[in-house]
């Protein structure tokens, strides 16, 4: 079978890219044929790092060359590493890991192992040095290569099956039929620069990774037969599968989000730690990597149970840059120290278990069919919240009810970002004394969390804002939606919700406008503003305002400055004279307007007041 197919191939190579009348193929990598080396296992006994773990990490001592990643061929481990300009394919078998075959790839670079589609026959990838398709079978011996067509661009992805391989030119997307080299078009589409990045499931979805003429980066899910749009988004350049199984790392408003499955099981896994994830289809787990400057902490989670079922800590080992499972329950890690060693290590995942019983998974949820019952809960905690204060949390459905006329809401359904910016809530909350919550309005303020606020420009409004207040009749609101820059919007829409008793119970901000040049006018309008060029006045050693929307109204602009007068980030600003006058305006009026004049204590937004 491998001799017919190799035969095959080696036709195909002659034949190569004549459906799209190239005059010129790249050359294909020169090799060295496989060699056998000296049978002398890598694994070092007795290591430092074997008796620190009590043997649950053995350690295996690399040779020359750059190593860069390690992928399971069966029973054995293939390690890639480049030695100058060569590719080496070093294939070790074993408990100590005896390297029993080995190949150079001369002026060709060594795959990473995402890049490779293994099968029964062997494993193949692209090369994007020589820009072709090369095949080995599962003894190191290549057994076909293929090159691509001169004009194609970037990236290529082969399929699991070796039947297709696709491609990008600046017309679109191409896919090779292997057994006869005809190219076809599968999407005509343009851009600056675009490649395939991926071809998952069975073969079924190819990614495509394109940047525009603008600059915008887009990533697209195609269907690979019939080049369809399956699915937009940049985070879908993270996506990672193997067969019918897929797992999907995403930050979403500031979350992380972990999302795995296969066929129409889809769940969501929210680990402990804040650090990198690492799939291991082999052992259906997740590693998760969190890493300092003295140690790495690998923490294994069981996507099947949702438990975290083990966890250990690696004392001097400061790297890690490639994790393989091995099929057994056990984990490859290509990892360095702090003296700038590489070293391969195995950890026996069954000699660090955990007695953690958390279950850390749980089903992916929607829009349309929501956690109902996590977010009654939430609904709960967000009412004792607002009790702390005198004020109203208001969130999920209640809260993309309360929109203003111009204005819709959407609502935030997932729990894990409520259950992440409540505490923040309380913290940005906490800055302000108990004189503004009962004194600012008659009225107890409603703070809505949305996940988006968007609008019309036909009624005034701007497509899409991060948080705005306005007052329903005598009702104060506070809307934000809950992103990453979700601290700085509160604190700003908050200090529109305070001013309203300033303007009246202070003279501070009287003839505010005497601040500005003579010949500044504010826009007193939000879609003018937005297609505002001159931002000359927040340029130069004395600049006036901070942003562009600070010239939108008064207002806007000590919103601004009471924002950033709150954060770290701010404290450049104030430096400047304008910009410091305006601050001790504010600063102020606040004390005036709050009955706060005799209080000692120092703000947090007076904390830049020269």
């Amino acid at each position: 079978m491998l001799r017919c197919l190799a035969v095959l191939l080696a036709l195909m190579l002659l034949l190569g890219g004549c459906a799209q009348d190239t005059t010129e193929t790249p050359a294909v990598p020169e090799t060295i044929p496989v060699s056998t080396p000296q049978a002398t296992g890598i694994y070092m006994p007795e290591s430092a790092i074997e008796k620190a773990t009590q043997g649950a990490v053995r350690a295996f001592r690399l040779g020359s060359g750059s190593y860069y990643d390690c992928v399971m061929l069966g029973q054995d481990l293939l390690l890639m590493r480049t030695e100058g300009t060569d590719g080496v394919l070093t294939l070790y078998r074993g408990e100590n890991l005896e390297p029993v075959r080995e190949m150079r790839l001369i002026k060709g670079g060594a795959p990473t192992a995402d890049a490779l589609q293994i099968n029964e026959r062997g494993f193949g990838y692209f090369d994007a040095d020589t820009r072709s398709v090369m095949l080995f079978n599962y003894d190191l011996q290549v057994i076909g290569q293929i090159s691509l067509p001169e004009e194609s661009q970037g990236y290529a992805r082969l399929s699991p099956d070796w039947k297709n391989v696709y491609y990008c030119t600046q017309q679109g997307v191409f896919v090779m039929d292997l057994q006869t080299g005809i190219s076809r078009l599968l999407r005509e589409q343009t851009a600056a620069k675009q490649e395939i990045t991926g071809c998952f499931g069975n073969g079924e979805v190819i990614r495509c990774a394109m940047e525009l003429e603008n600059g915008q980066k887009q990533t697209l899910l195609l269907d690979a037969k019939t080049g369809i749009e399956l699915q937009s988004g940049y985070h879908l350049e993270n996506l990672i599968t193997q067969g019918q199984q897929y797992f999907l790392p995403y930050t979403d408003r500031g979350v992380e989000m972990l999302r795995f499955g296969s066929g129409d099981t889809h769940q969501m896994l929210w680990p402990a730690e804040n650090a990198q994830s690492r799939m291991l289809f082999a052992n259906d787990a997740l590693v998760r990597v969190t890493q300092t400057r003295a140690n790495t902490t690998l923490s294994y989670y069981c996507l099947q149970t949702g438990l975290r079922k083990a966890e250990i800590t690696l004392e001097g080992i400061t790297r890690v840059w490639g994790i393989q499972g091995d099929g057994k329950g056990g984990v490859w890690l290509y990892a360095g120290d702090a003296t700038e060693g590489r070293w391969l290590y195995h950890w026996n995942c069954e000699k660090s278990l955990t007695d953690d019983e958390t279950v850390y998974t749980e089903p992916f949820y929607t829009a349309d069919e929501p956690d109902t019952e996590g977010l009654a809960e939430l609904q709960e905690a967000a009412k004792a919240l607002g009790d702390k204060f005198g004020i109203h949390i208001q969130l999920w459905e209640k809260a993309a009810e309360l929109n203003p006329e111009g204005y819709t809401f959407t609502a935030e359904h997932i729990t894990r970002i409520y259950e992440y910016y409540l505490p923040k809530i309380e913290q940005t909350l906490s800055i302000f004394p108990k004189e503004i919550f009962s004194k600012a309005s008659t009225k107890p303020l409603e703070l809505v969390l949305v996940r988006a606020i968007t609008g019309d420009v036909n009624m005034g409004t701007l497509n899409s804002r991060q948080s705005m207040q306005f007052w329903n009749k005598d009702v104060p609101h506070v809307v934000v939606a809950l992103d990453e820059n979700f601290e700085y919007e509160l604190l700003r829409s908050f200090y529109l919700y305070m001013e309203t008793r300033l303007l009246s119970k202070s003279n501070a901000l009287y003839e505010w406008y005497r601040i500005n040049p003579p010949e500044f006018a504010y826009d007193e309008d939000y879609v003018d503003n937005y297609f505002r060029t001159d931002t000359s006045l927040m340029e130069g050693e004395t600049p006036y305002f901070i942003d562009k929307l600070s010239m939108s109204f008064a207002r806007e602009d000590r919103a601004t400055i009471f924002a950033y007068a709150c954060l770290e980030e701010g404290e450049d600003y104030f430096k400047t004279s304008v910009l410091q006058t305006k601050l001790k305006r504010i600063c102020k009026g606040i004390r005036e307007a709050y009955g706060l004049k005799k209080v000692t204590a120092e703000f947090l937004w007076e904390q830049y007041k020269g």
